[in-house]
């Protein structure tokens, strides 16, 4: 991973970081009754499975695949007679 995608990493993760710490407090101000929390989390995960899937395209695109073209090779691969 170069540097540059590091950096973004690390401002993504600094960014949601915040976003979830306003929502907090925005739900907080305006329904304090409110558990916020398992929004947040699903919110969270989200960024993350976004971000997972991008990095995950990256690699495809370095080998000159794409996500089907991955799932053909390991299909391929799983159906193979086994080797002598």
């Amino acid at each position: 991973m170069t540097d540059a995608a590091l950096l973004s990493d690390s401002v993504a993760a600094s960014s949601t970081l915040t976003l979830l710490s306003r929502i907090r407090d925005d739900w907080a101000r305006v329904r304090p009754d409110l558990d916020a929390q398992p929004m947040l989390t699903l919110l969270l995960l989200d960024r993350l499975h976004s971000a997972l899937s991008r990095h995950i395209e990256l690699t495809y695109l370095d080998e000159g695949i794409n996500a089907s073209n991955w799932d053909l090779l390991l299909t391929l691969l799983r159906s193979a007679p086994p080797r002598a």
